[in-house]
């Protein structure tokens, strides 16, 4: 006998993001996704679900736990760079299955390293992150110590209003 939940979402046609929205939301879960995740433990405190576009960062923070947490040497993770050459594609799709599961919880951009880290002033993945998140009407929060380098962005944080939460530390960069 054909599976019934099948059967609806055969009928409901759409993409396999859309299908696999529409199961999330029905089973009352979060749709499955790699590049936006769910931090376990502690570093919940900061957004229900976070995404990390850069491996490294290469602010040089003293206290820093990144290196720790990716089993990097500090040298290796201060050579901050994209995560993959397709992670804005990736962020896309999977901005695109939670837009459409309803997803209202807050992404933190981002937990292993800083979203204003100078090789974004190269590759600008934070404004294109910003982008996408304003256009499928997501929440975002941002934490970074990029000081004033968050103004090039201001204009997209002023678009998504009361979805944004930004706090951004002004001054040395290297504690």
């Amino acid at each position: 006998m054909p599976d019934p939940e099948q059967m609806d979402l055969d009928a409901f046609g759409g993409n396999k993001a859309q299908q696999a929205a529409t199961v999330a939301r029905r089973k009352g879960k979060s749709p499955k996704t790699t590049i936006i995740y769910e931090p376990r433990g502690r570093a919940g405190e900061y957004a229900a679900l976070a995404a990390n576009l850069y491996t490294g960062c290469d602010h040089g923070c003293g206290y820093c736990w990144g290196p720790r947490l990716l089993h990097l040497t500090k040298e290796e993770f201060m050579r901050a760079r994209p995560r993959s050459e397709d992670i804005i594609e990736k962020f896309r799709r999977e901005c695109e299955i939670l837009s459409k599961a309803g997803e209202k919880r807050s992404i933190l951009l981002m937990f292993t390293s800083d979203p204003y880290c100078c090789a974004d002033l190269k590759h600008k993945l934070t404004r294109q992150a910003i982008e996408i998140l304003n256009e499928y009407n997501l929440h975002f929060t941002i934490l970074s110590k990029g000081g004033m380098r968050v103004r090039r962005d201001y204009d997209l944080i002023r678009q998504a209003g009361e979805r944004a939460t930004v706090a951004t530390k002004i001054g040395r960069a290297h504690v």
